[in-house]
This record gives C-alpha cells, sequence and structure tokens, in this order.
C-alpha cells in the first residue's frame, strides 16, 4: 500500500490556512517543512515528565494499552489518556499519547503517533506539544484510508492563554 510507506518517509503536510510565526514550536506549520520522519524510524522516547505536586490526581485518567499501536507507545514511556482514543481505519492508526502533565492536569509534552500496518510511520508534529501554546494539536486526528488530518492552534504573541487569536491550521498527512 503506497500510503504506507508515504506517510512514514515525508508525512507531506498540505497547508490549508497558514500565517507568520508566532513561536518556533508551531514555525513548521508556517510553510512546507523539512521532513521529521524516516522511514524504519522507532517511537520516539517521551521526554522526563518534570515533577508536578498532585501528580498521582492527573493519572487517574490514564488507560492501559488495548492495541499493539498503544502498547508500542507506552513501552516508550508516553501515557495514554481516556479522553483520546485511538484513530483508526483499516491498517491506519493515530495514537495520542503524553509524556506529563502541568498543575492544572493539562497535557505537556505531548504527540500523536501515526503506525501503518502496525508498524510505526511517524508523529505528526516535528517536536513534543504542551497545551495552551501555538501549534497544539486541537482534536483527535481523523484517519481515512487514504490520508490522515489534523487541526493545530494558532496563538499570536500577545494572545492571552484562554484565547488563541490566529484560527487554526488544517494539516493532511498522506
Amino acid at each position: 500500500m503506497r500510503f504506507r510507506a508515504a506517510l512514514g518517509m515525508t508525512c507531506a503536510a498540505l497547508l490549508v490556512m497558514a500565517g507568520s510565526a508566532s513561536a518556533q514550536q508551531a514555525a513548521w506549520l508556517d510553510s512546507r517543512p523539512a521532513a521529521w520522519n524516516r522511514a524504519g524510524m522507532a517511537v520516539p522516547t517521551a521526554p522526563p515528565d518534570a515533577p508536578v505536586a498532585g501528580l498521582e490526581r492527573c493519572r487517574e485518567r490514564e488507560r492501559a494499552p488495548a492495541q499493539a499501536e498503544e502498547a508500542a507507545i507506552a513501552a516508550a514511556g508516553w501515557r495514554l489518556q481516556e479522553y483520546w482514543p485511538t484513530g483508526r481505519t483499516g491498517e491506519i492508526a493515530v495514537v495520542t499519547a503524553t509524556a506529563g502533565y502541568d498543575g492544572m492536569c493539562r497535557p505537556v509534552s505531548f504527540n500523536a503517533f501515526a503506525f501503518a500496518g502496525g508498524r510505526f510511520a511517524g508523529t505528526l508534529a516535528p517536536a513534543p506539544m504542551s497545551s495552551r501554546t501555538d501549534g497544539v494539536l486541537t482534536t483527535t486526528p481523523s484517519v481515512s484510508a487514504e490520508a490522515i488530518a489534523a487541526s493545530f492552534t494558532r496563538y499570536a504573541p500577545s494572545d492571552p492563554l484562554c484565547c488563541p487569536g490566529r484560527g487554526h491550521t488544517d494539516v493532511g498527512y498522506r
């Protein structure tokens, strides 16, 4: 299946809407990005979790892996959450997971991981994202037999954390 190979090496992004960069983290959304995924790469290891008081409370919504793709993500140190179901269509799956939480139990250092035919194909963002920052994934990505679609929230430098003012950038992966 050509889709499997194409997603793994290039993660070609079709930018539907883009603006000027307002943070280094989201600069990849403002122009055609360099490929950050390579065929045959391993699932990236989760970054270390920063100690947060009351973290046990944040972990109450974590869930155990239910599928092979989720088990691969968990084995690399990522945490699966109830509110992020794995998206799957046929042999294509997208698992979203976090490395940790902030003081209000929002995900910190998270990413979405694409699999094709049970093999890791790449991440949907070049680096882990954090809640309330420019370029953060908005919802669970949608998965079809032909593509994966994701939407990323955009903040201007002057936006308060509550209120992103630059809308969303929609990205398609083939």
